[in-house]
């Protein structure tokens, strides 16, 4: 076989296995996770990180029970916050070729070898995506039956908390993480405004 036959078959799939390796390249981060409630993130030795597969409620989120509204998203991140404080976590780094610049990179956390995300979706303090074969789809539905966090008294959140749906959002390249950030702040608090109004 000659060398211009033999570079035409194996460069592709040389590029092939160099770009799936790239993409699914991870490293490890372990420290004290600090909170981020304003953006929705953690930062560990000073990198900025997002959960994979999840979304935390937004810090100003408003939820309802039988008694009324009650900010369901202060207590979610200080919950969070106190879990945090128990012990180091140690993060996988999942390297995106993707990534835009300024969007913090997603991050599998373990605390004590649990899962952070599994376990803030299964307190009811996160939601998955909408899709039913999403990540911890099984511990979101454990947390809406047994009605905890969010889910308290049957509230249903709506879909644009959903990971997936800020996901839709922040398709723009010029986007920074602080200005997604404010936009779904603003999207929250007109769809809470909204709820509140008084039907006809």
């Amino acid at each position: 076989m000659g060398t211009g036959r033999y570079l035409n078959r194996c460069l592709p799939a040389l590029g092939t296995f160099l770009v799936l390796g790239a993409h699914f390249a991870s490293a490890d981060l372990s420290g004290k996770a600090e909170t981020l409630p304003e953006t929705g993130f953690i930062r560990v030795q000073g990198k900025v990180l997002s959960l994979q597969g999840i979304q935390v409620i937004a810090h100003d989120a408003i939820c309802a029970d039988k008694t009324g509204h009650w900010s369901c998203g202060e207590i979610a991140w200080q919950v969070f916050e106190k879990k945090l404080a128990t012990e180091p976590v140690r993060c996988i780094l999942m390297i995106e070729l993707a990534r835009r610049e300024g969007v913090p990179e997603r991050a599998k956390c373990l605390l004590k070898n649990d899962s952070l995300s599994a376990w803030l979706v299964r307190q009811g303090w996160a939601l998955t995506g909408r899709n039913p074969d999403a990540f911890f789809s099984s511990e979101e539905s454990y947390a809406r039956k047994k009605r905890v966090g969010v889910w308290r008294d049957g509230f249903i959140p709506p879909d644009v908390w959903r990971t997936d749906a800020l996901n839709d959002s922040e398709s723009c390249d010029v986007c920074t993480a602080r200005h997604q950030s404010i936009l779904r702040t603003r999207d929250r608090r007109n769809t809470l405004r909204k709820s509140q109004l008084p039907s006809e």
